[in-house]
């Protein structure tokens, strides 16, 4: 069996898809492990970071200020917390790509438990061979829901 030349570029094209999306999952288990050196590795050495709030855009800045946004989420006094990104769209053109979905971030803290909705929208290049950020934009949806931790009922 033969494979075309259409379907040939069909598969490397998925493949790459799948990298992006890879690249992707590396993120927030780096974010969840307080890994910030992967959290910031992530990025193109030109990559910028952006969080927006209540349609405000604000740029975080390059690879220093990166680094200092992951260093302080790193040390924040949560127990615990846990990224899950879903409905991905992602788009590829040669050596650039597009990247969009939801976010969903639970973080356990002694006394509460807070949740935070949101999407990314992010771009992102080849940097010696390899999937980097180029810019990502946190977006943020709705974070503010507390959860006050003795008024979960726990089944046992």
């Amino acid at each position: 069996m033969e494979i075309s030349k259409d379907q040939l570029e069909s598969i490397l094209k998925t493949v790459e898809k799948m990298n992006v999306v890879e690249l992707q999952y590396k993120y927030v288990r780096s974010v969840d492990t307080r890994d910030w050196k992967t959290s910031v590795d992530v990025f193109h050495r030109d990559g910028v970071l952006y969080v927006v709030e209540a349609g405000e855009k604000k740029l975080i800045g390059g690879k220093p200020e990166i680094e200092g946004f992951f260093r302080e989420i790193a040390s924040r006094d949560f127990i615990f917390a846990r990224h899950s990104i879903s409905n991905p769209v992602v788009s590829v053109d040669g050596d650039n790509a597009f990247f969009k979905s939801y976010y969903h971030t639970t973080f356990l803290h002694d006394t509460f438990t807070k949740v935070i909705f949101g999407y990314y929208d992010d771009k992102l290049a080849k940097e010696e061979g390899q999937w980097k950020l180029t810019e990502k934009q946190i977006i943020m949806g709705w974070s503010d829901f507390l959860i006050p931790l003795k008024e979960l009922k726990i089944n046992k």
